[in-house]
């Protein structure tokens, strides 16, 4: 027992290395590959030991799909698939406090408008962070004006609304009702 003199080698994509320093018990910093160690001692006997660093785990790839807020000020959610890594994983937004994937994908719900940053950790601890965006609906705006009738007894006063804003076709109803139906965004309608 005693003294010992180390010679480690290794194969990198096929090449055989020498790893430097030589003499050295303990090595670090390795890429996935195989490699050996030939211990001697002082009578010139030895052992030879071989092992293999695997390849890391695929990269972690977060693959988000959004619901957006149907109106101004509403609430959007989004699910996020994970792929590659090591399960389980951890997922946080914002930098909040991190909760357990029990699904995949998962899902966020209740998301105000904003941007977020999405984090997920696998169980070896790499990372992967998407940003999302909840976008707000512009909000509806609403124009009337009012002609009052002129006479006593006459039904010649009117109503002219101007709708805009929201998102696609906006739909109008009066009450009492007269008439009803879709508008166009901007478009007066004389009631």
């Amino acid at each position: 027992a005693g003294n010992y003199v180390y010679l480690w080698t290794g194969y990198l994509g096929g090449n055989a290395i020498t790893i430097t320093p030589d003499n050295t018990q303990d090595i670090s910093n390795l890429a996935p590959g195989d490699y050996t160690v030939v211990v001697t001692d002082a009578n010139n006997c030895t052992a030879t030991q071989t092992w293999t660093i695997n390849e890391a785990p695929p990269a972690i790839v977060l693959t988000p799909t959004l619901t957006q807020p149907f109106c101004n000020n509403g609430t959007g959610s989004a699910t996020i698939g994970i792929n590659g890594g090591v399960a389980p994983y951890t997922i946080s937004i914002g930098g909040g406090t991190p909760a357990s994937v029990t699904t995949n994908p998962h899902p966020l719900t209740s998301l105000i408008p904003g941007t977020y940053t999405v984090t997920v950790l696998d169980a070896n601890g790499c990372s992967s962070s998407t940003q999302i965006i909840i976008n707000n609906p512009a909000a509806i705006t609403l124009g009337v004006l009012v002609t009052d009738v002129l006479c006593y007894g006459g039904n010649d006063g009117e109503l002219e609304i101007t709708a805009g804003g929201g998102t696609g076709s906006l739909t109008y109803t009066v009450t009492p009702p007269i008439i009803s139906g879709s508008i166009v965004s901007g478009t007066p309608v004389t009631v």
